[in-house]
């Protein structure tokens, strides 16, 4: 199950190891901005909360119960509202630039797409669930301003919600001394729904990082700025447009690949970019090369976000077991991998755990977790993925099928295991 055209491999290193960030990683400027961050959201939050409260205790009073109980039945409904329309605003900016839908995740409501259907899920990952959403450009070309007007549009949207709220809490006399009735019930839904909004929009304005994704603001610094991290971005956008296009791997420019890769920074961009050139090398049939990118991309998945840090591993794990016919390392990534939900591709644990099986003579079990892999490839989003994902799974089919070992082992066919 070695690979025999290739000289043997060494080992990746195993889960917990020191990552190699780089000399350039950015960790004081990002616990600066994370400062920032906290201190806005609990200036926004006292903010809102007092205002607020300085509404709630003008007007109880003058509310009955039937009043005062649709009050806070209406803040309860508007605050989840407030995050709707931060990630809807994403959404219409990504569809304006001409991008495709991807995905929109608020609470336990989760629309993905799924092949060439969109689905709405229950999202079960907490990680993701004060809200997401996501567009992918498709074709070539520069993709640097739909992208801004993608980012940009967010906080667009939520300072026009605030725009919209706050007036019409003012239009109604809510907020007013001695405000009373439906008045007040009304002013205090529509003025909670635009100090949240403005809160959103300010907050995910500054320049930082929330639960390991960049806000929008440090997002829209580094779409606007020159140099080599925006050349790097923008050779990233350029290979996932190139993949959602349904072009595979191992026919994405190479130029893009070198671009991607040129800033070893240790920053989330450079993990999402070793990430890419992985699946360029090993779908191209370079192994040592492909060991290399997911080398380095295992030592940088703690800038990953929670929500897709499995996929990296499963990947260590197929990869592993399939080429290195390491059964014992395969299973330490299945363990830390677990079982992922999130974003996480749904084919590849049972992938990995075909090649496992395979590793391990299992040949009976190998089908099951085949099958499973094909069934959950059907749904996946990324086009570009899916040819090589097949072809994988069928050369573990193949390994799987009892025969006679040849005497000249056959070279490796590009994109396979």
């Amino acid at each position: 199950m070695s690979n025999a055209s290739n000289p043997p491999l060494p080992p990746l290193p195993g889960p917990g190891a020191p990552a190699d960030a780089g000399p350039g990683a950015p960790r004081g400027r990002s616990t600066a901005s994370g400062v920032l961050v906290f201190l806005v959201m609990v200036g926004c939050g006292m903010v809102v909360g007092g205002l607020i409260g300085r509404a709630s205790k003008s007007s109880t009073a003058d509310l009955d119960r039937v009043q005062g109980i649709a009050a806070i039945a209406g803040i309860l409904v508007a605050l989840p509202m407030v995050l709707v329309l931060h990630e809807l605003g994403h959404v219409v900016g990504g569809l304006a630039a001409g991008f495709r839908f991807n995905l929109f995740v608020v609470g336990p409501l989760k629309v993905v797409r799924e092949a060439d259907r969109i689905r709405a899920r229950l999202n079960t990952n907490l990680s993701i669930a004060g809200g997401l959403a996501g567009c992918s450009p498709t074709g070539s070309g520069d993709h640097r301003r739909g992208m801004i007007l993608m980012v940009a549009a967010g906080p667009i949207a939520s300072l026009l919600g605030a725009a919209a709220g706050l007036l019409g809490a003012g239009a109604t006399g809510g907020f007013a001394p001695g405000a009373s009735g439906w008045s007040a019930a009304s002013g205090m839904v529509l003025g909670a729904f635009g100090l949240g909004s403005l809160a959103i929009g300010l907050l995910t304005l500054v320049p930082g990082r929330t639960g390991n994704f960049m806000t929008d603001g440090a997002r829209l610094i580094g779409l606007l700025r020159k140099g080599p991290e925006a050349d790097r971005e923008a050779a990233v956008i350029g290979l996932v447009a190139e993949s959602a296009s349904g072009i595979r791997p191992r026919d994405w420019d190479p130029g893009l690949v070198s671009r991607a890769v040129s800033v070893p920074d240790g920053s989330l961009l450079d993990a999402v970019a070793e990430q890419l050139a992985y699946s360029w090398a090993l779908d191209r049939g370079d192994l040592t090369l492909a060991r290399d990118h997911l080398a380095r991309s295992l030592s940088l998945a703690d800038r990953l976000p929670p929500s897709v840090r499995p996929a990296i591993e499963l990947e260590a794990a197929a990869f592993e077991a399939a080429i290195r016919a390491d059964a014992a390392a395969c299973r330490r990534w299945l363990d830390r991998a677990g079982v992922p939900g999130g974003l996480v591709p749904r084919h590849l644990r049972p992938t990995a755990e075909a090649a496992l099986a395979v590793a391990e003579g299992r040949f009976e079990d190998a089908p099951t977790h085949i099958e499973a892999a094909r069934d959950a490839l059907s749904r996946t989003s990324d086009p570009g993925s899916i040819p090589v994902a097949r072809d994988r799974l069928d050369d573990l089919s193949r390994r799987c099928r009892p025969m006679d070992p040849p005497a000249h082992p056959e070279p490796k066919v590009a994109g396979s295991f």
